[in-house]
C-alpha cells in the first residue's frame, strides 16, 4: 500500500477537524487583549533617547492568562524604569497566521511566545535570534532548566527558545459529571474502550458530552495514538508517515467518528461555537462534558475559572500497560532576528523564567515551571493550591517513567556509577578509594540496575496517586469519630481499600521485571561475570550473537509461559488479600 505523503495527511486532518481545526489549542480565548497592553505598531522595537527600551512581546491565552501576564509586565517595568512594553495578547486561534503575517512584513514582536510545533519552522527560515551568547555569558540563566529540555529550543545548533515550562498531554474528567452518569471515575491504565464506553453511557444517561473537546485541533493526540503501536507519526524526513499500516489511522479515525454520530463528542459545528468561548468556558469545567483532552495544567486553568474539583489522568491506552507519554516543553519565548533590543529581551526571559516575583506572579499557570529553581520555590513557599501541587507532583513523578529506560539515560547511569564515574570522582574527594566501581562489582552491579528500576517508579506512583483519590472520605470521618488512630485508619482503611491498586501494579512491575533488557544490556552488557545477565538479554545473544534461533525461539515461549504462570497465580491469589468494595 502506497505510504501517505505528510501534506496529504494533514489536509486529511484539516478536513477532519473542519472549523474545529485550528481552535484552543491549549489556552484559548477571544482574541481579546490585557487591561493596558496596546497593539504593536509594524515595524521594529525601539531604544530612545535616555536610555528608555520598549519591548514588543506578543503570546497566546485565556483571559486569566491575558491578566497576569500584563501585571508581569508592569511588575518588571516596575523593577526596571527604563524599560516598557508593548504587549499583543491573542487567543490561540489566529495567533500563527498573524505572526506569519507580521513576520513577512518583518513585524514580528520583539518576543514571541513559540509552540514547539511551529518553532523549527521559524528557526530555519531565519526569523529567531540565537539566545546561546546570552547564556553564556550569563545575561540569560539557563543552567536551571533541564538539559533535555533546553535542548528542545536549540535547532540547528542555535538556542531559539527558551522553554518557559513542561508538560505532559492528559485527559481531565468532572467527577460531578461521572458521579451524574453513575459511573466510577477511571484510573490510570485505562483503555480506549473503557474510555469510549464511559463517554456513551453518560450521553445516554445524563444527555451530556462524554469528551467535550475535539480530537482534530492538532496532532498532539494522534501522535501520542500512533506511538502506542511503537511507531512515529512522520518519517524521519518529515515528508511521509512514519508507518505503513493505515488501520491505525483508520481505527483512530472510526472511534471519533462513532461518538460524534452518537452525540457523545461534538461535531465540527458545535466545537468551533465551544472554541469561540475560550477555555475557561470548556464543557469539562461548566459540567456539560465527562472528558477534556489537553495538557497537565488544565486543572489550574479549571480552578481559576471556578471548578477547582476537575482531576487528570494519564491517556487512555490501547491495552493496559502501555505506554506512549512525552515529555514536552510547553511553550517557548523566542526573540525576533529583527528586533533591536535583544540582550532587553534577554534579561526579560531571565527574570520570567527564573525570578521569585515573576513566578508568585505565575504560579505554574503555563505548565509545570522549566527552572528548577522555580519549581523548588513554589513547593517550598507553600503558596500552590492543591491542583497546582498535584500538576508538580504528577510531572516530576512521571519524567523519570518517560526517560528512565532509555538507551541515553542508560549511558548516563553508567557514567554515574561506572569506573571514573561520577560517583567514583565525588568518593575520591573525600579520601575513600575503591578499587572497582559499583558496576565493576560482581556483587553490586546488579543493584545499580535495580536501583534505576526504582527511579522509574513514576507512573506507579501516579496509579496509587488515583488509587488514594477513590477511596471515600466518609470512611476516615466515621473511623474519626469512632476514636481509631492514624495509624488504625492507615491499616485499616487505606491498606485494604488500596489493595487493587497495589495488585494491578504488582503484576504490572513483575512483567517488566521478567523484561528488563535496555539498561543491563547497555550499562553492563551483562556482566561483569554476568551478575547482570537477564533472561531477556541471554536470550537476545543467544538469537543475534551466536544465531542459535531455534533455541531462542523455545526461550521466548518459556519467558511467555512464566509470566502467564506467575499472573495467574497472582489472580488466584488475590481472593485471599485483594479487597473489592462491595
Amino acid at each position: 500500500m502506497k505510504k501517505l505523503s505528510r501534506r496529504t495527511f494533514l489536509n486529511v486532518m484539516g478536513a477532519a477537524g473542519a472549523a474545529g481545526a485550528l481552535t484552543a489549542c491549549g489556552d484559548s480565548s477571544s482574541g481579546s487583549s490585557a487591561a493596558g497592553a496596546s497593539s504593536a505598531a509594524a515595524g521594529g522595537s525601539s531604544a530612545a533617547a535616555g536610555g528608555d527600551v520598549t519591548i514588543r512581546i506578543t503570546w497566546w491565552g485565556g483571559q486569566s492568562r491575558h491578566e497576569y501576564t500584563q501585571q508581569l509586565l508592569d511588575k518588571y517595568t516596575e523593577l526596571n524604569p527604563s524599560v516598557h512594553f508593548q504587549a499583543t495578547p491573542s487567543g490561540w486561534d489566529g495567533y500563527f497566521e498573524k505572526l506569519a503575517t507580521d513576520t513577512a512584513t518583518g513585524g514580528m514582536a520583539d518576543i514571541v511566545q513559540m509552540d514547539y510545533m511551529y518553532i523549527s519552522t521559524y528557526a530555519k527560515n531565519g526569523s529567531l535570534a540565537d539566545l546561546s551568547s546570552y547564556s553564556s555569558d550569563g545575561t540569560l540563566d539557563t543552567s536551571t532548566i533541564d538539559e533535555a529540555l533546553l535542548g528542545s529550543g536549540t535547532i540547528d545548533g542555535k538556542l531559539v527558545g527558551i522553554p518557559l515550562a513542561s508538560t505532559l498531554l492528559a485527559f481531565i474528567y468532572n467527577p460531578s459529571v461521572l458521579e451524574e452518569a453513575g459511573v466510577e471515575p477511571p484510573q490510570n491504565g485505562w483503555t480506549w474502550d473503557d474510555f469510549k464506553s464511559i463517554c456513551l453511557t453518560v450521553k445516554e444517561t445524563t444527555g451530556k458530552y462524554g469528551f467535550g473537546g475535539s480530537a482534530f485541533i492538532d496532532t498532539n493526540l494522534l501522535n501520542y495514538w500512533v506511538r502506542q503501536y511503537g511507531v512515529s507519526l512522520f518519517a524521519a524526513d518529515n515528508k511521509s508517515l512514519g508507518f505503513d499500516d493505515q488501520q491505525i489511522l483508520t481505527d483512530y479515525f472510526q472511534l471519533w467518528k462513532d461518538l460524534i454520530d452518537a452525540g457523545a463528542a461534538p461535531n465540527p459545528d458545535e466545537y468551533e461555537q465551544i472554541a469561540t468561548l475560550g477555555n475557561e468556558a470548556s464543557p469539562v469545567i461548566t459540567g456539560d462534558a465527562a472528558f477534556h483532552q489537553s495538557w497537565d495544567n488544565f486543572a489550574n486553568i479549571g480552578a481559576n475559572a471556578g471548578n477547582d474539583t476537575l482531576e487528570l489522568l494519564v491517556p487512555p491506552v490501547k491495552e493496559a500497560g502501555q505506554a506512549a507519554l512525552w515529555y514536552k516543553p510547553g511553550m517557548f519565548f523566542s526573540v525576533a532576528e529583527t528586533s533591536e533590543v535583544k540582550e532587553e529581551c534577554a534579561k526579560f526571559i531571565d527574570w520570567f523564567v527564573n525570578s521569585d516575583e515573576a513566578n508568585d506572579i505565575i504560579m505554574g499557570e503555563r505548565g509545570t515551571p522549566a527552572s528548577s529553581s522555580a519549581r523548588d520555590y513554589l513547593v517550598g513557599s507553600g503558596k500552590l493550591s492543591g491542583k497546582q501541587a498535584e500538576m508538580f507532583n504528577r510531572v516530576l513523578y512521571y519524567i523519570p517513567s518517560i526517560v528512565g529506560g532509555s538507551i541515553a539515560v542508560s549511558v548516563v547511569w553508567k557514567q554515574i556509577f561506572g569506573n571514573k564515574g561520577v560517583l567514583m570522582s565525588l568518593l575520591e574527594v573525600f579520601g575513600i578509594e575503591q578499587k572497582f566501581s559499583l558496576l565493576g562489582n560482581p556483587d553490586t552491579a546488579l543493584f545499580v540496575i535495580i536501583l534505576m528500576g526504582v527511579w522509574q517508579f513514576g507512573s506507579c506512583m501516579l496509579v496509587f496517586l488515583s488509587g488514594l483519590k477513590q477511596i471515600p472520605q466518609y470512611l476516615y470521618e466515621s473511623a474519626s469519630m469512632d476514636g481509631a488512630s492514624r495509624f488504625t485508619q492507615f491499616w485499616k482503611i487505606t491498606m485494604p481499600m488500596l489493595t487493587p491498586t497495589i495488585f494491578f501494579n504488582l503484576i504490572q512491575q513483575i512483567i517488566n521485571g521478567f523484561r528488563v533488557f535496555t539498561e543491563s544490556y547497555v550499562i553492563t552488557d551483562g556482566g561483569p561475570m554476568n551478575s547482570t545477565l537477564t533472561y531477556v538479554l541471554y536470550l537476545y545473544r543467544s538469537a543475534f550473537a551466536n544465531f542459535h534461533m531455534g533455541y531462542s525461539c523455545a526461550l521466548a515461549w518459556i519467558l511467555v509461559a512464566i509470566i502467564g504462570l506467575a499472573t495467574l497465580l497472582f489472580f488466584k491469589s488475590q481472593r485471599a488479600w485483594v479487597h473489592y468494595e462491595g
